[in-house]
């Protein structure tokens, strides 16, 4: 049973694979007189330089210039990771640190907060970064002072407002999770018994512990 399953898990990688380098292949075939099919040297090239990933090369759309794609990529990759990773941790702990405040609310105001978050999950991704960026700029206009970048490259690369923006949509979501999740974990039979005898806030950390775990 478990061969089969290990075979049919394979012939699905390989025909992932091949449809892959079969879609690679159709840039070669574009060319300045129309579609052809690439010959066997062409072909030999493109695998060629697919297994050596050292000899890829790209060409800037600004300057033209054509450079190495390594190690170039990884610096791009660890700019977008580094700035995704914080974003996410931004996004946990204002979650956590909103949910836990609820708690401690009248119902009215918990009401307010869940309709509140309701309204801003609704609104695009692009409508935060364009308001973002023009908070920016109304600000520095105002009072000289620029808070944070929203362009840049190297050394100067915008991070602050990026993580900022990407972590909004992440946050009610989560705030809405964890809130659902402590609602449940309240509705426990151990609640009831840590209320009855007046441990609040024990009850409170055993909870939150409960949620995150």
């Amino acid at each position: 049973m478990k061969i089969d399953m290990f075979i049919q898990e394979s012939v699905k990688l390989f025909i992932f694979l091949s449809c892959i380098f079969l879609i690679s292949l159709i840039p070669l075939c574009i060319t300045s007189n129309g579609l052809h099919l690439p010959d066997i040297d062409k072909i030999a090239a493109f695998f060629h330089d697919l297994i050596s990933p050292q000899t890829l090369t790209y060409i800037h759309s600004i300057s033209g210039v054509e450079r190495p794609l390594f190690p170039f990529i990884f610096d791009a990759f660890r700019s977008s990771f580094t700035i995704f990773s914080l974003s996410l941790l931004l996004s946990l702990s204002i979650a956590l640190l909103l949910a836990c405040v609820q708690q401690f609310l009248p119902p009215h105001l918990r009401r307010l907060m869940q309709t509140a978050a309701s309204f801003l999950h609704t609104i695009p991704d692009l409508v935060y970064i364009v308001s973002a960026q023009l908070l920016v700029v109304a600000v520095y206009q105002l009072t000289q002072i620029r808070f944070f970048r929203f362009t840049g490259a190297g050394e100067a690369e915008a991070v602050g407002l990026p993580i900022l923006v990407l972590s909004i949509i992440p946050t009610l979501f989560l705030y809405h999770t964890l809130v659902n999740l402590m609602e449940m974990e309240w509705q426990k039979p151990y609640i009831e018994l840590a209320k009855s005898k007046g441990i609040s806030r024990f009850l409170f950390c055993r909870s939150i512990c409960c949620v995150m775990c």
